[in-house]
């Protein structure tokens, strides 16, 4: 839809636009609860969803149309992966055609190193421990018995001294150079930790070319190495089929999802004075999306509305504050403005200042097991256990399997 004229066109009336259909306030799923907070000191309308790590749900990233220049609203992608709850993340690039800024990572695969210096969200897998930071990123190539450093993923050529690597969700964004040695790989096998918490994606060669020779199309992921370079040589020799790795952290122990976000502004129970007390327009009262977590692990999913008589916004010193009162030990701010939206139960929840649900780059999705069928609630907590079970217990089930 295309509105003639843009906000200038809407009405006084759309500030008192509601949703659809509001979900009540409690509990959404065991361990996961609602809280709307209305507050005339604003005004103010927050929605708070608290997620207890005892909860028999797994918070997880969906990229916008599953590649770096797409954009979707949160209530699309909240239905295509069957979340219960969902709120946007990341900003968009500017002039990235819907790219996200920061590190991005989804099942086990870091699609994107940073654009930006900036700070990332995630949840370690093996105990459940939410972090927050900036992006300490470390990606290698294992291969032959050698280890390559790979400087950027979908982030254009890296030095000579190092391998590039460009993703299925990056192929129509960054272009294999011809002045290189290239190896199309794809997945074989789910991402497991090493034991320093480090991600493991095992990839399978399909095919290698050189000098200027084009790699066959297919959906798969491609390595780049600059002709001359330390790893030319390493990525034209490799036999097709051959297993290789891709070992990468961001900072964090066992993480398989990331979305990014700026800036914190609650670190370790304290007010990050420095980046809440801007004058600039950003730092002022705007829509708010933010996530943060308390010190026993419960994840804060956070939106207040904005731009409207009833909820004007929040500075980032107010929303520094209401996670103070909420009981977090660390928050991070998320795309506010006019991206701002909360999704329960695929109905939005919020009143986007736009007046509609604004597209955005990615989200933070909460995915129920109890919501999903059969097959696949077995899948996941099989998954869930094998990262958490010891070794012995994993070699064991992985030889009875049929």
């Amino acid at each position: 839809m295309t509105l003639l004229g843009g906000r200038a066109a809407l009405t006084a009336a759309v500030g008192d636009l509601r949703p659809c259909f509001e979900v009540p306030d409690g509990t959404l799923a065991p361990g996961v609860t609602l809280r709307t907070i209305r507050d005339p000191r604003g005004p103010w309308i927050t929605k708070v969803v608290e997620v207890s790590p005892s909860a028999v749900s797994r918070i997880d990233a969906v990229l916008a149309q599953d590649t770096l220049k797409g954009l979707e609203t949160t209530s699309s992608m909240a239905r295509r992966t069957g979340a219960l709850v969902a709120i946007n993340a990341d900003y968009a690039l500017v002039g990235g055609g819907g790219r996200p800024v920061h590190a991005f990572a989804k099942d086990g695969r870091l699609v994107q190193t940073p654009q930006l210096l900036g700070r990332n969200f995630a949840v370690e897998s093996r105990t459940l421990t939410p972090k927050l930071g900036y992006a300490r990123v470390d990606v290698r190539l294992l291969a032959a018995g050698r280890t390559a450093p790979i400087e950027k993923i979908n982030s254009g050529r890296s030095a000579t001294s190092t391998v590039s690597l460009t993703t299925v969700e990056g192929l129509g964004t960054v272009n294999v150079p011809d002045n290189s040695c290239a190896a199309r790989i794809k997945v074989a096998g789910a991402p497991s930790f090493d034991s320093g918490g480090r991600t493991l994606q095992t990839y399978q060669v399909v095919q290698t070319a050189c000098g200027g020779a084009s790699l066959a199309p297919g959906s798969d992921d491609v390595l780049t190495a600059s002709i001359g370079g330390t790893y030319a040589a390493l990525l034209r020799d490799l036999p097709v089929g051959a297993v290789v790795r891709v070992s990468w952290t961001l900072g964090f122990r066992d993480v398989l999802d990331s979305v990014g976000g700026n800036p914190t502004v609650l670190e370790n129970g304290s007010v990050v004075t420095g980046n809440v007390d801007g004058t600039d327009p950003f730092s002022k009262r705007n829509p708010r999306t933010a996530v943060g977590y308390r010190p026993d692990g419960t994840v804060l999913l956070v939106t207040v509305d904005g731009r409207r008589s009833g909820s004007v916004g929040m500075s980032l010193r107010e929303l520094a504050s209401l996670f103070v009162r909420l009981g977090a030990s660390d928050a991070l701010n998320l795309d506010g403005g006019g991206s701002t939206s909360m999704v329960i139960n695929r109905e939005l929840q919020n009143v986007p200042s736009d007046g509609f649900e604004r597209p955005v780059t990615n989200a933070i999705v909460l995915v129920d097991l109890g919501a999903v069928d059969v097959a696949e609630a077995t899948e996941l907590i099989i998954e869930s256990w094998l990262l958490r079970a010891p070794k012995r217990a994993v070699k064991d089930w992985d030889a009875s399997r049929p």
